[in-house]
């Protein structure tokens, strides 16, 4: 068995932000960044209400990325003060730029995150989702995953409380966030494949 590190696909380097975005994230207060990917739920609204109050509680603003679930399309124009939502934003682009990612602990977010050197919390859903969070919070870069079954605005305020307020959390991120850029996943699993044909010594 080979450990080759991930593999990323970076997205458009020439990627230009909406101005509002621009604006939003040139606030003194960095905003949080809630995304969730392809995961759908029957009632958004919900995580999204939690995710307002929540944002509310420990007076922080946030970027939601809708994404397929639509999470954010309830956010009333008083909230849109706190949160900005827009549909996908590239990920290698808008983590490094954020205190900290609220995210359903998919694979490929996940690596984005850990290579942006930025803490996160996770709130898994389903099939592997749970195994990534609990490594992230082996690895001291995310406190204890939030199912999505149980979130709620009290234990996701007190999941940001803590991601935020932990600067070792930070560090360690930070470190891991540059081994990772460090590595070349990609060349590393074509060379493994290489050396195991016998094609080099």
């Amino acid at each position: 068995m080979y450990v080759t590190g991930f593999w990323f696909i970076d997205q458009d380097s020439e990627y230009e932000p909406p101005i509002e975005l621009e604006d939003f994230l040139g606030r003194k207060q960095l905003p949080l960044c809630f995304g969730f990917g392809s995961m759908t739920m029957p009632n958004p609204e919900y995580l999204t209400h939690y995710i307002v109050e929540a944002l509310k509680k420990t007076h922080q603003g946030g970027i939601i990325l809708s994404g397929w679930g639509n999470v954010g399309r309830t956010v009333n124009i008083k909230d849109s003060l706190r949160v900005f939502v827009i549909k996908e934003v590239p990920h290698d682009w808008l983590f490094p730029q954020v205190p900290a990612v609220v995210h359903h602990g998919g694979a490929s977010t996940t690596a984005a995150v850990l290579r942006a050197g930025t803490p996160s919390v996770t709130v898994p859903f389903k099939a592997s989702q749970p195994v990534w969070g609990e490594k992230l919070t082996r690895l001291g870069v995310s406190p204890q995953p939030i199912p999505y079954q149980k979130i709620s605005e009290k234990t996701l305020a007190a999941a940001i409380e803590v991601v935020l307020g932990d600067e070792v959390m930070r560090c360690k991120a930070q470190e891991l966030g540059q081994k990772i850029r460090d590595e070349d996943g990609v060349a590393n699993a074509v060379e493994a494949f290489h050396r195991h044909l016998g094609l080099i010594g």
